[in-house]
């Protein structure tokens, strides 16, 4: 694999890159949060003086990324790993702490279903800059999360765009890009430039989640999982 020193990754976090450029491009000293480490990745998106701080609930997430990877030893910029839930440990976390906040937690079959609720969403919100960003990372096979993250993104006073970067060419799939939906959440004043730079706006329906209610059910993708029940 190349090194992250000689060539930029991308992966599914090419939506990501582009929008910490046009986000951060004021903010040579920006701080970024991200819930769920994974191999450390994004780091490699920070700047030399822009910090990366990572959310990690399982130590041996963060032991995989250390020993298998070299995102986190090898892309410049401070960077940070802090274990636990992140509802949990962001509450230690001073206000208007973080320029960018990226949730990359929800691709798997297990949703962190707190991490998605109108309550974790107003943390996010208190966290971040008068001008922050939320990244969400909405991927998924078998639910459609972008109705949830309206909904708690419009309670926390925030405005929703997704960019649908799902379309890969073989060409771009051989350069390890991979396909991705993402949605932006962040105040209403900013979403002209992120639509300028393709961002589309989300209009369609919202399914409201808090920590007393929530249920998968209102946003499973039916048609596909129905076809799969078929299948077998």
């Amino acid at each position: 694999m190349d090194s992250p020193r000689t060539t930029t990754p991308g992966g599914y976090y090419l939506p990501v890159k582009a929008a910490l450029e046009l986000a951060l491009r004021n903010k040579p000293a920006a701080n970024i949060a991200v819930v769920g480490l994974g191999a450390g990745m994004i780091a490699c998106y920070a700047s030399a003086q822009q910090s990366t701080t990572f959310f990690e609930i399982d130590p041996l997430v963060e032991r995989i990324a250390n020993r298998y990877f070299t995102f986190l030893s090898q892309c410049v910029g401070p960077k940070n790993v802090v274990l636990g839930d992140a509802r949990l440990t962001l509450i230690n976390a001073a206000s208007q702490s973080f320029d960018v906040s990226i949730l990359d937690a929800f691709s798997s079959d297990a949703i962190p279903i707190h991490l998605l609720t109108e309550a974790a969403f107003r943390l996010y919100r208190e966290k971040l800059t008068a001008d922050g960003l939320l990244l969400v990372h909405i991927s998924n096979n078998y639910l459609d999360l972008a109705p949830v993250v309206a909904a708690s993104g419009a309670q926390a006073g925030y405005s929703m765009l997704l960019f649908d970067d799902t379309q890969v060419t073989p060409a771009e799939a051989s350069k390890r890009h991979w396909g991705s939906l993402w949605a932006a959440v962040l105040p209403s004043a900013y979403t002209r430039e992120f639509e300028a730079h393709g961002w589309q706006p989300y209009t369609d329906r919202r399914v409201e989640w808090t920590d007393d209610h929530s249920s998968i059910f209102g946003v499973m993708k039916w048609k596909k999982l129905l076809g799969i029940i078929c299948l077998h």
